[in-house]
């Protein structure tokens, strides 16, 4: 039985982007400033962005850090949080891959004064694509507790000594235990 601490992959590798033998290694993460320790960190995370971002990616480098440093490779940590603050590693990652630069408004359709540099339209397009993937996993989960429940599962409530057997199950029945309501029936 493996160690959780032993897993010691990075999520993704860029071979010899260095030169040979030097590789690029990130290790990425979503994360949610709502959690204790990065409320409770200093500045918390309720009155600055990025905390908890900076928190994980701060595990991530002592972690990896020294793993990528001993085959002569570097290490940056690609860390979001699920409201769309990214960590330190991953702006300098973006900016060393998208370079110096501003993008022309007359070149491009989808130009906005808001991400006018090339890094910060690379880094507007990574954080919507985490913050959409997030929101669609929270629906996910929403809908599969609310339309997807098997209602053969369920069984009815008990009855009272010498009720008769006969009567049906009900849809109030089994409202109450978990069942499906009528609206929370599987779309066709």
């Amino acid at each position: 039985m493996a160690d959780s601490d032993s897993y010691r992959r990075a999520d993704v590798v860029c071979p010899h982007y260095f030169g040979p033998g030097r590789h690029l290694f990130l290790d990425t993460a979503v994360t949610d400033p709502g959690t204790g320790a990065a409320l409770s960190a200093r500045p918390s995370s309720a009155a600055s962005s990025g905390v908890a971002a900076e928190q994980r990616a701060a595990k991530k480098v002592a972690k990896y850090g020294p793993l990528a440093a001993a085959v002569s490779s570097q290490f940056r940590a690609a860390v979001i949080e699920r409201f769309g603050a990214v960590c330190d590693h991953l702006v300098g990652f973006i900016s060393m891959l998208t370079g110096p630069g501003e993008r022309d408004p007359l070149r491009w359709d989808d130009y906005c004064f808001s991400s006018s540099s090339r890094s910060t339209y690379a880094a507007s397009l990574c954080v919507f694509s985490v913050v959409i993937a997030d929101a669609c996993l929270v629906d996910r989960v929403i809908e599969s507790d609310v339309c997807c429940a098997h209602a053969g599962r369920y069984v009815a409530p008990r009855r009272a000594r010498g009720a008769a057997a006969s009567v049906p199950v009900q849809q109030r029945d089994i409202e109450g235990i978990g069942g499906q309501f009528w609206y929370e029936a599987a779309r066709p």
